[in-house]
């Protein structure tokens, strides 16, 4: 039985202008045909088919957040890294395929995890993909890879090496354990009390090595980078996105757009009051001594042609992709170029690019509605509908998620 949207103003990620009063029909999980009613004939009266008028809403791709960390929110509940570390495997995929689902309901079918422990994140993407857990399509990332004493050193999704030798081990180790893509530590961030954002912490030959490492297994490169020195050297090496980006300079911008690099910026972990307020003392400091920076250094991104991707970076991701959205919207970007970093670039990004992003047929029906011009990106939280691979989850009903203050 095929699905059909009717009705709708579509925002297909492909042309900057919506498509009205169209018809996007859904076959099998995939989008199969495009049109307005007059296109299907008498197919568009055939009582065989589920119908769903949109009566006006806008229906485009389902959402991406392209940094979250699944065990991040229950680290908070749990007492710390160290709290963390005592909890079973099943604790954490419980709590993690509770969070992944949640995060489903609330319009987000795309999750890109860079970090988690104990292979979780790997393993709950296969779950899903075998249809034995409801939740977004995860792109895992396994393990961060840091230099003994890194960024993270305390956290339990971190896996420590020095030296070159180790650093191609591992990498293998990851793609061994089933990882998408690998997470490297380039820097310090903001998270940590003791190292500086914008000081790399890996000799060149380990970073050149971990690069290399990637590259070989055909897999894409995430880096937590916060300094332009870094930025710049991880940019030309190949990697695949910059996560932050905190303190960049046009050299470092420049390396960006020429080599076709993303960045993640992550801005709600600096400029989101209500987020950086709950932090502890410290981490209250760090921002304040580089948020200025950070917003700068986006922006300078923007108008060099970067590639922008949305990302989080916080523990109640399913709130915070849409704080994320209206910051980058009131920090230059057009609400078009807004939305594709969280759909078409995203997919792109993640080499989901022919499968995922876009509202065209041959790909997914990952999909969502909003009452509301998306153009203006708060309209996002008038959520009515979520379409996973063509199964509806979630109808007829506002989003409950908050309103930004």
């Amino acid at each position: 039985m095929e699905l059909w949207l009717e009705n709708c103003i579509l925002l297909d990620m492909i042309r900057d202008e919506p498509q009205r009063n169209a018809t996007v029909v859904i076959d099998r999980g995939y989008i199969k045909e495009i049109g307005c009613a007059a296109d299907f004939g008498t197919r568009a009266n055939d009582d065989a088919n589920l119908r769903i008028d949109l009566s006006g809403q806008y229906l485009m791709p389902g959402i991406a957040d392209c940094h979250v960390h699944l065990t991040q929110a229950l680290a908070l509940l749990a007492g710390g890294a160290e709290g963390l570390s005592l909890r079973s495997d099943a604790s954490l995929a419980y709590f993690c395929a509770h969070s992944a689902r949640s995060a489903l309901l609330n319009g987000i079918t795309m999750l890109r995890v860079v970090g988690e422990a104990r292979f979780i994140d790997v393993e709950l993407r296969n779950a899903i993909n075998q249809g034995l857990l409801d939740g977004p399509r995860l792109v895992a990332g396994g393990h961060i890879l840091i230099r003994t004493a890194g960024h993270g050193s305390r956290a339990i999704n971190v896996m420590e090496f020095d030296g070159p030798d180790q650093a191609i081990k591992a990498v293998r180790m990851q793609v061994r354990g089933g990882a998408d893509f690998i997470k490297l530590m380039v820097t310090g961030g903001v998270a940590s009390m003791t190292d500086p954002v914008d000081v790399p912490q890996f000799l060149d030959e380990e970073l050149e090595a971990a690069c290399r490492a990637a590259c070989g297994c055909g897999k894409g490169i995430a880096v937590h980078a916060g300094g332009p020195r870094a930025i710049e050297k991880c940019a030309d090496l190949g990697v695949t996105s910059v996560e932050h980006g905190y303190i960049m300079d046009e050299q470092a911008v420049d390396a960006l757009a020429r080599n076709g690099t993303y960045l993640v910026p992550t801005l709600v972990v600096t400029h989101d009051a209500e987020y950086v307020n709950s932090r502890p003392k410290w981490i209250r400091d760090k921002v304040s001594a580089v948020g200025e920076r950070h917003g700068k250094s986006f922006e300078m991104a923007l108008r060099a042609g970067v590639k922008i991707v949305a990302g989080t970076d916080t523990p109640d991701f399913k709130e915070y992709i849409y704080r994320e959205l209206e910051l980058l919207y009131g920090m230059g970007m057009k609400g078009m170029d807004v939305l594709r970093a969280c759909t078409r670039t995203a997919a792109e990004m993640c080499g989901l690019g022919t499968e995922a992003g876009a509202v065209t047929p041959g790909r997914r029906a990952n999909l969502i509605a909003v009452g509301k011009d998306p153009l203006i990106p708060a309209n996002l939280r008038d959520l009515r509908l979520v379409i996973k691979d063509g199964r509806v989850y979630r109808a007829g009903s506002p989003s409950p998620v908050a309103a930004a203050t």
